[in-house]
């Protein structure tokens, strides 16, 4: 690993777990988390500490792969990547602030169907971002993998949420 990837690496990663913490603080307030314990959850609902060790993990993971994606090497080394670059680049940008306003939809608005809507959008955009990321760096896209499952995941459990509530 060079100099510039370390550095992008911490930067980027220090970026994105403080984006995600100071989203979820500013999201999440007291009567949301009692109306969440209100709410009907799903049989495979986990434990509520599960979700801030995933996440943290989740936006680690993220700002790794934009640092690859930001030292990848598209202008010099392939036709294809230098094509899709800044459109790998606009993709992952988009789906991050996507990301970020379901907490919004969730928890400061209490509505789990607009949530719902929110993360119907992050499912399909994260796949398109991770191909695009995959022609520019391969590496960028497998960090983006756990984060494309874990949406799939809370897919359910905010459809589930809406289904029964």
């Amino acid at each position: 690993m060079n100099k510039k990837f370390m550095i992008t690496s911490v930067l980027s990663v220090i970026i994105f777990v403080s984006l995600g913490l100071f989203n979820a603080r500013t999201s999440n307030n007291e009567l949301g988390f009692t109306w969440y314990a209100m709410l009907e959850k799903a049989p495979l609902t986990p434990p509520n500490f599960v979700f801030g060790i995933a996440w943290t993990i989740l936006y680690v993971l993220m700002g790794v792969s934009f640092s690859f994606l930001l030292c990848a090497k598209p202008y010099k080394e392939n036709i294809i990547a230098r094509k899709y670059f800044n459109l790998a680049l606009i993709f992952f940008i988009v789906q991050f602030i996507v990301n970020l306003i379901w907490s919004y939809m969730f928890w400061t608005f209490r509505n789990p169907f607009l949530a719902l809507i929110n993360i119907i959008i992050l499912d399909i955009l994260v796949p398109i971002t991770i191909v695009l990321v995959c022609k520019v760096s391969k590496k960028s896209a497998i960090f983006l993998i756990p984060y494309m499952l874990w949406i799939s995941f809370a897919t359910y459990l905010n459809l589930y949420m809406v289904l029964y509530n």
